[in-house]
Order: structure tokens, then C-alpha cells, then sequence
């Protein structure tokens, strides 16, 4: 039969890598096929072959799963140290924690092992007997892994379920504050977004100890003219909740209109 010669190399196809899916990050040998086939029945005319090694940037979905998991395990470690920033564990913390890695790291429960089931509650156990015990753990460490392997979306996550944790039994104690704070920091949560969240989770009403900058995000370095404008835009967002028909926002706002008056007094008027 006739034999066809390409004189040169001919681009058939592109295959750009960053729509490929691969299952890991780092070095990746890919094996390409290439089948020539005749136009009437499709018939294999010739066939080769070729390995090329890709560096891939990118997390593969391997990567991300395992990323997800631990991210996950990391989350209730540091929503145990929350709970336990005050000095106590109370019970409805643990359970709402304990509920929540139930729900979150055994997402398939009914093709959950009782294995399995009983490892997460012994790992649970032994992380209430930890943190009882007065242990603590080194958080900054924890943010810092999350903070390698979490997207910011799963960052507002984890942040949100220790909020939870703070609003459990009622009142947030300033050390849980404080704890919550740091981590905002070190998960890189912008003061906003963190003041947001606290807002919805934590009212001001079960604040054991009101800090009126951290309530307000005035900082150190604002000068009297920048917290003032911040202080008319927090005076805006407020006064325009008071006609909620939620009367907890209701509430609230009435709260945060008395401290910011209070703030506008002793920064704006009586200078800083």
C-alpha cells in the first residue's frame, strides 16, 4: 500500500497543561498516544507513543482532599483551645465541637466504618482529657499549616466554628475573645471581615468585657480625622438597623449607637 511522509513536524493538537487534572503536585510523567485512522471505517493505521516529564505547579485533587481533611482536624484542635482559653470546657462546647467533626470529618457517615467512628471519638476523648488536663497547644503553629493549605473561603470556616464555640454557653469571656482575635491574625482574616462575623455570632450583649476599639476596628495609627469618618461610617451602618424587625438587631444597634457616641467623646471631641 502507499506510504505518506510528513516532510516536517505538523501541530495536530495543543493541549494546554493548565486544564489537565492531575492528581498531584510536583513532577507528573505523562504518556501521550498518537493513532492515525483511516476516514472510511475508522481502521488504526499507525500508532506511537512518547512519556514527557511536567513539573506541575499545583495542588492535584489528591492533594486538595488531603488538604481538606487535615484542614479540617486542625479546625477542632483549635476550636478545643477556644473553648478552653477561659480556663474551663464547658460541656455544651464540647459537644457542639464534637458534633461538628462528627458532621465534618466523617462527611459520609453511612459509609462510615464503626471502626472509623470509634477512632474520631477516641481522638475527641483524648483531646477533652488534653485540654482538661490545662495543656495548651501551640495555635500559631496550627494557623500556620491551615494558612498553607486552606483557601480563604475555608479559613472563614474554621474562624466561624470557633466563634460558635465562644457563643456556646451564652457569654464570650475576654480571653475567648482574645484567643479569637489572634487567630483572625494569624489565618489572615482582614479586621473587617472578623468584625463582621463577631457581629452575627457574638452580639454585644454576651461580651463578659467590651473593648470599644476591637468592637469598633479603631486602631492605634488612625489619625483623629480617619477615626472620625471610620466612626460616621459605623454610625451609618447601625443607625440604619434600628427599624429591623429583628428586635435582637434591633437591640444591638440601639447598643453599638450608645458606644459609638461614647467613642466619637473620647476620640473625636477630647482628641486622641
Amino acid at each position: 500500500r502507499p506510504t505518506t511522509i510528513l516532510e516536517d513536524w505538523t501541530c495536530v493538537a495543543r493541549l494546554r497543561s493548565d486544564e489537565q487534572e492531575f492528581c498531584r503536585r510536583g513532577k507528573r510523567t505523562l504518556r501521550f498516544d498518537v493513532s492515525i485512522l483511516s476516514t472510511g471505517g475508522g481502521q488504526e493505521l499507525a500508532h506511537t507513543w512518547c512519556t514527557f516529564v511536567y513539573a506541575n505547579p499545583l495542588p492535584g485533587y489528591i492533594d486538595l482532599q488531603e488538604n481538606d481533611e487535615r484542614t479540617k482536624v486542625l479546625a477542632v484542635a483549635l476550636a478545643f483551645a477556644v473553648s478552653a482559653a477561659d480556663g474551663k470546657l464547658y460541656d455544651c462546647e464540647v459537644e457542639l465541637i464534637k458534633a461538628w467533626a462528627r458532621e465534618n470529618i466523617l462527611e459520609h457517615e453511612e459509609q462510615t466504618s464503626d471502626q472509623e467512628r470509634g477512632k474520631l471519638e477516641k481522638a475527641l476523648n483524648a483531646t477533652v482529657s488534653y485540654f482538661s488536663e490545662g495543656n495548651k497547644l501551640d495555635s500559631y503553629r496550627l494557623c500556620e499549616e491551615i494558612l498553607a493549605i486552606a483557601p480563604v473561603g475555608q479559613r472563614y470556616e474554621v474562624l466561624e466554628l470557633c466563634m460558635r464555640v465562644a457563643q456556646a454557653n451564652g457569654s464570650v469571656a475576654a480571653e475567648e475573645m482574645a484567643a479569637l482575635k489572634d487567630l483572625a491574625n494569624w489565618l489572615e482574616i482582614g479586621g473587617e471581615k472578623f468584625r463582621n462575623m463577631a457581629e452575627k455570632i457574638l452580639p454585644l450583649d454576651m461580651h463578659e468585657v467590651v473593648d470599644i476599639n476591637d468592637l469598633l476596628g479603631i486602631t492605634s495609627d488612625m489619625t483623629k480625622e480617619k477615626t472620625r469618618k471610620h466612626l460616621n461610617r459605623e454610625y451609618s451602618k447601625w443607625n440604619a438597623r434600628v427599624t429591623s424587625t429583628n428586635p435582637e438587631i434591633q437591640t444591638q444597634a440601639d447598643q453599638m449607637l450608645k458606644i459609638i457616641a461614647e467613642a466619637r467623646g473620647q476620640y473625636v471631641s477630647g482628641g486622641r
